[in-house]
């Protein structure tokens, strides 16, 4: 019998600030010590660096336009400082797939909290950035092509069908706050004999698996058979 398991992969996110004396005068500084992504996969935890270039803005407490920005670049290892007027201010982090139209890539999106610019100080601010899109990824058994010759996964999510192969990952965007984003898939196999097998299934919303899609998380669709 023929059927699909999940793995659920998620992304965590956190940020500390701390404060640091040093000799300056009538201003304050904002030094961003680092920004990276952090994945859990099952119980193996790994962190890297960004591979990719991420814009940072900064904002006033209170305002929505930002009074500068900076590109963190790619396997960038130093952090960059900031010369600020003394106030109230947070970040936005992200990188160059969010507010596009392009959801087949993983989107990053990071605000932080509040954070005081203070005269005579430096202020740290660490920020590890989590995916706010999903995705789904096939991944079939190492013996699978002794038996099929050819595989295709169709995945739906809403009015969006993207096909994937072997090891291949389709992201969608952020799923809706309602829980009600579902995934709908069907696996297509060829086997030796030249015969055409499809599985189908559904993960999500009024499933039967019914847990809730999650932002952050990849869903891996394996095959197994008997």
């Amino acid at each position: 019998m023929n059927k699909f398991l999940y793995i659920l992969l998620t992304i965590l996110f956190f940020t500390s600030c701390s404060q640091d004396e040093q000799p300056m005068a009538e201003q304050g500084y904002l030094s961003l010590t680092g920004l990276e992504v952090q994945a859990v996969e099952t119980e193996v935890v790994t962190t890297r660096a960004v591979d990719e270039d991420f814009t940072i803005e900064v904002y006033k407490e209170g305002e929505t336009t930002a009074i500068t920005s900076l590109t963190y670049a790619a396997a960038q290892t130093t952090g960059s400082k900031i010369a600020l007027e003394a106030g109230n201010y947070y970040l936005k982090v992200y990188n160059a797939a969010y507010g596009s139209s392009d959801y087949s890539k993983p989107v990053y999106f990071y605000q932080s909290e509040v954070f005081a610019i203070e005269a005579d100080w430096v202020t740290y601010v660490d920020a590890v950035v989590p995916m706010i899109n999903f995705g789904v990824r096939l991944v079939l058994p190492a013996s699978f092509s002794e038996f099929f010759t050819s595989a295709t996964l169709a995945v739906t999510v809403g009015d969006v069908t993207r096909s994937l192969g072997d090891g291949e990952t389709a992201y969608f965007p952020v799923p809706a706050t309602d829980g009600s984003t579902a995934i709908s898939y069907t696996l297509t196999a060829t086997n030796n004999d030249g015969e055409e097998n499809q599985q189908t299934g559904a993960f999500g919303n009024n499933t039967p698996e019914s847990s809730q899609v999650t932002a952050g998380k990849v869903y891996v669709v394996t095959y197994e058979y008997q």
